[in-house]
């Protein structure tokens, strides 16, 4: 009987171990070859690990939540099972044989689905694969308990792999870097009229969204360039269920309008559904994270190892403003707050910096139409 080991991939040339993040195949399960079979967590990066092969996994030889050198094998495949044989091993519970391929699930809704007790087949689902979302709307509609807590004691939960990756970069990044702070009010009346004016025709031609997100860093990609000198790669935070990851766009600076939006748009749907690779999330010479998308005024975030700052937009709200007649007017608002790295900056450019993103940013309703 032929078997093909499966072997803890190596997701990039600096990488020597990565963590099992969970199975989404029981042993007795027959797979696919290029079915997902497991999840892989490297740093900060989740992604899925498909069969090498078609046939039956036959063992698995690591467990959730292990960390195992590169090459490690973690588990075996042999040949499926004739067609009338057991469709699991002996050891295992029997049931009869899918009519049709078994469902997929994302990796979030296969730990749902495990922490439940429930298999993809018994989630209702619109497309081809189970999310979050469809296990979440099962759960609900059928009133399951929740899942026991990890400690019953209420003692600490253990960190995940993702969880513990952010904890010990920020750590080192707060112990290691000496931070300043700079925060400007802008005025964005302009801009948000000429984007509101926009954005359909933009999602038409360039296939993406003019988001004030992909506004954010055109402008901040093009001061950092006239700042440190280009090409510039600029990182983009994404939340995800388990934390935030900062995928990078690469040659920011050189990009239109159209090309950032469709670069930024890939990036994210790509951490979403856990297809980044280790390589895409470092490098940034500085980071890009909209706080206002969640309702922040303002923030300080941790500049990130590496980098020489990163740049937290807050909440772009409607607001009183003066009048160039010295009255008030309705116009729309934001605080951008510049974390900055003082090796890399002192306060007065670190200043200039910010208000050299600000002009960038409140310059683009014009240059646009020139």
């Amino acid at each position: 009987m032929s078997e093909t080991l499966v072997r803890m991939p190596k997701l990039a040339d600096t990488l020597v171990e990565g963590t099992l993040g969970q199975w989404l195949k029981r042993v007795g399960d027959e797979v696919r070859q290029g079915e997902p079979l497991a999840s892989i967590e490297t740093d900060k990066v989740t992604t899925e690990l498909t069969s090498p092969a078609a046939g039956r996994l036959l063992e698995v030889l690591v467990a959730d939540g292990q960390t195992v050198p590169i090459e490690t094998p973690i588990a075996r495949i042999g040949e499926a099972a004739p067609a009338e044989g057991p469709s699991r091993p002996a050891d295992g519970p029997s049931r009869p044989a899918p009519a049709t391929a078994p469902r997929k699930a994302t990796p979030v809704a296969a730990r749902l689905l495990a922490e439940h007790g429930l298999s993809p087949e018994d989630v209702r689902t619109s497309s081809g694969r189970v999310t979050k979302e469809d296990v979440l709307s099962f759960v609900a509609r059928n009133s399951l308990p929740a899942p026991a807590a990890t400690s019953s004691a209420g003692g600490l939960v253990p960190l995940t792999t993702m969880r513990r990756a952010i904890a010990e970069h920020m750590l080192k990044a707060r112990q290691t870097i000496p931070h300043g702070q700079s925060v400007m009010d802008a005025d964005l009346t302009q801009v948000v009229a000429w984007r509101e004016a926009r954005k359909d025709a933009f999602r038409d031609e360039h296939g993406a969204n003019l988001t004030l997100t992909v506004l954010f860093v055109y402008a901040l990609a093009r001061r950092l360039a006239s700042s440190v000198g280009g090409p510039v790669d600029v990182g983009v935070a994404v939340a995800l269920d388990a934390g935030l990851i900062v995928p990078v766009v690469r040659r920011a600076d050189s990009l239109g309008l159209g090309e950032t939006a469709r670069g930024i748009a890939e990036l994210a749907a790509r951490a979403r559904a856990n297809k980044l690779t280790p390589g895409e999330t470092r490098g940034g010479h500085m980071t890009l994270t909209n706080v206002g998308s969640f309702g922040n005024l303002t923030a300080s975030p941790i500049v990130p190892l590496g980098q020489i700052g990163i740049l937290g937009p807050g909440l772009v709200e409607r607001r009183p403003l003066p009048a160039a007649d010295g009255g008030m007017r309705v116009g729309w608002r934001c605080l951008l707050s510049l974390m900055f790295d003082r090796r890399a900056f002192d306060d007065y450019a670190a200043d200039r910096f910010l208000r050299g993103v600000i002009d960038d940013l409140t310059a683009l309703p014009a240059a646009s139409s020139a």
